[in-house]
């Protein structure tokens, strides 16, 4: 099968996404990967995890003063249960982290810590043939190079071919901490909540899905310049699919 296609039905041109440096590499070293299921409430608290592990690295890279007091992984794994209660993101035992919930949520604790922020939210396409302010590799990329912290949400999606529908059967949270472009081929570099090792690297492709229903969707439409995520495809669905990406820096 083409390296360049991921498993699934209704995937059309692989699109190309210039503008990076060919053999160009970044990484935010130090970005620890707090682990969603040792001593987390739920083990649907990714949200929570993957915004504490980008805390603790503003904390150690750049000495922004957040995480007071804490010094060892089992207290950030105490602090995210505490980011995930309802007083910030009110992260749901059986439902995880809404986008609202994660962003009030941040905000709210780097308000409390008296740190200026600005938070950047962009959602995928979804159908859009044009449409700004939408997730791009070159937005991510710039952000982390840039030293920005990002959060990826992803969506498995599986597809049914006689219905020319897609299904969302459930979503993650991911720590971006840095990229890889190398001739066509881009790459997201990221610590996943739910394993163990970090630097994870993973292909990304922009892809034009054909027509097909999609969750929430009346009619049929193709859903345009959709960046997929190669390699993190999961029992819930084949296609994994960046839904929205929070980007936020401090001053």
């Amino acid at each position: 099968m083409n390296d360049h296609i991921i498993v699934g039905l209704f995937l059309s041109c692989w699109l190309l996404l210039p503008g990076t440096a060919v053999g160009e590499e970044y990484i935010q070293a130090g970005v620890p990967n707090v682990s969603q299921r040792a001593g987390m409430n739920s083990n649907l608290f990714c949200g929570p995890a993957a915004v504490v592990n980008t805390l603790a690295w503003l904390k150690q890279a750049r000495g922004v003063n957040v995480l007071k007091g804490i010094r060892n992984e089992d207290q950030l794994v105490s602090f995210a249960n505490r980011l995930g209660s309802d007083k910030y993101m009110k992260t749901d035992n059986r439902t995880g982290t809404s986008l609202d919930g994660l962003v009030f949520g941040l905000s709210k604790y780097l308000d409390e810590c008296a740190v200026p922020h600005q938070i950047d939210v962009r959602p995928w396409a979804r159908g859009r043939a044009a449409a700004a302010n939408v997730i791009t590799f070159e937005w991510l990329s710039a952000a982390l190079k840039a030293d920005k912290c990002v959060i990826i949400n992803i969506g498995w999606y599986s597809t049914d071919e006689s219905r020319k529908s897609y299904a969302r059967n459930g979503g993650h949270f991911l720590t971006g901490t840095g990229y890889r472009v190398d001739g066509e081929k881009r790459q997201l570099i990221f610590n996943d909540p739910l394993k163990t090792e970090k630097g994870i690297r993973s292909e990304i492709v922009a892809v034009d899905m054909d027509p097909g229903v999609m969750d929430g969707d009346a009619k049929p439409e193709t859903q345009r310049s959709t960046l997929l995520l190669k390699g993190v495809e999961s029992d819930l669905g084949k296609l994994a699919i960046i839904e929205f990406a929070v980007v936020y820096t401090v001053k």
